[in-house]
């Protein structure tokens, strides 16, 4: 990962451990194609979202090693996503906020603001600064087992 400056996202729906195995057999073995959930954008077609990215790395080893870096406690730092791979820094901050557009299951720390996309990362982060109506003791059960904030 050291010069690394980029990644590559692809659309479409692939296996990926035959895509795992692929890459090997081509001698690219250091790599692995990330499943970042359903793409939208193709109505009527199932299409998933894709990162390729050189192994041991990844967004929760990145966010990690710059807590690590900065002597701050996972309980100091809020991540906020909408993909599958987003979703694997939950397991190092204190918080997760999950956009309402998300993918991927919540547990004890994640949570679904009400905004999509942009909207939904503006959320998180009036909800932080404590600019919103939306309170992180606003949290409910819904029905599909996800824990949302409500204005």
């Amino acid at each position: 990962h050291q010069g690394r400056e980029g990644g590559h996202l692809f659309h479409g729906l692939v296996d990926v451990d035959e895509a795992a195995a692929a890459l090997a057999n081509a001698g690219c073995g250091w790599a692995y194609l990330v499943d970042n959930g359903r793409a939208t954008g193709w109505p009527g077609r199932q299409v998933r979202a894709y990162h390729l990215l050189p192994r041991g790395v990844g967004k929760a080893t990145a966010v990690a090693d710059d807590l690590t870096s900065r002597g701050l406690d996972r309980r100091q730092a809020v991540a906020v996503g909408d993909s599958l791979h987003d979703l694997t820094m939950a397991a190092v901050v204190g918080t997760f906020l999950l956009v309402a557009n998300g993918h991927g299951d919540v547990g004890e720390t994640v949570f679904r603001v009400p905004g999509a996309m942009g909207d939904g990362f503006a959320d998180a982060v009036d909800i932080f600064l404590g600019h919103s109506d939306v309170r992180q003791d606003d949290v409910v059960s819904a029905p599909n087992g996800t824990r949302d904030m409500n204005p």
